[in-house]
């Protein structure tokens, strides 16, 4: 299991335009299934605010108005060698295209030769659970991610499927703080991806830590 500790989100953009998988009398609404991109980029010769504001400034006007977009958010890992980034959009091939876009945003712009590919994902969303079952319009800035990427996609929460995620969710809510709690698996159906947001690093980190110990057996 890889972890990724209390990520701080510096940038959550929503889509005022989603249009399939969303409640059409909220259509502001965050989503609650589609298909979920990541990358985990590392940095050098820059910092990871400076890579954070130049995708915000170059290539978040561009992924917001691309073909069923939902989430954007980029995020500080608090290791300043590599930063994060994920999408939302309502289908693989939407998904997969902005996968594509970032890539060329950085190969054709300042970027390039400052910031290489560590760990990208592309996910279908199984699971999508909010503090409030209301339509979620509100921005992720300044809160904290906490994800967990499995390597086979059956393990840990998957394993029961939705029953498994629901009584997960009912743990995650008992933390202070809670706001989200997201799994996805991987197209190819090799890995799973579990995601939560707390108003608090601590919260992020408790999250993280609880399935870590699970993980290995409660040792």
């Amino acid at each position: 299991m890889k972890l990724t500790l209390a990520v701080s989100i510096a940038i959550a953009i929503l889509s005022a335009n989603a249009s399939l998988f969303v409640d059409a009398s909220c259509r502001d609404c965050q989503p609650f299934t589609g298909y979920l991109v990541t990358r985990l980029w590392n940095i050098t010769g820059t910092t990871d605010q400076q890579v954070i504001d130049e995708f915000n400034k170059g290539f978040a006007p561009v992924v917001t108005k691309m073909d069923g977009f939902y989430r954007y958010t980029a995020a500080l890992t608090g290791n300043s060698s590599t930063v994060f980034f994920m999408n939302i959009f309502d289908t693989e091939e939407n998904a997969h295209g902005a996968q594509e876009a970032a890539k060329s945003f950085v190969e054709e712009g300042s970027l390039n030769g400052r910031i290489y590919p560590n760990t990208f994902t592309e996910d279908t969303i199984v699971g999508t659970y909010y503090s409030s079952p209301e339509c979620v319009t509100t921005s992720s800035v300044g809160e904290y991610l906490a994800t967990r990427q499995n390597e086979y996609s059956n393990l840990n929460l998957y394993q029961d499927g939705m029953a498994g995620l629901d009584d997960a969710n009912t743990f995650f809510e008992t933390i202070p703080g809670y706001r989200l709690f997201l799994a996805s698996v991987s197209n190819d159906n090799s890995t799973s991806m579990f995601m939560n947001i707390y108003d608090t690093d601590e919260g992020a980190k408790q999250a993280n830590d609880a399935i870590l110990q699970q993980y290995h057996g409660g040792n």
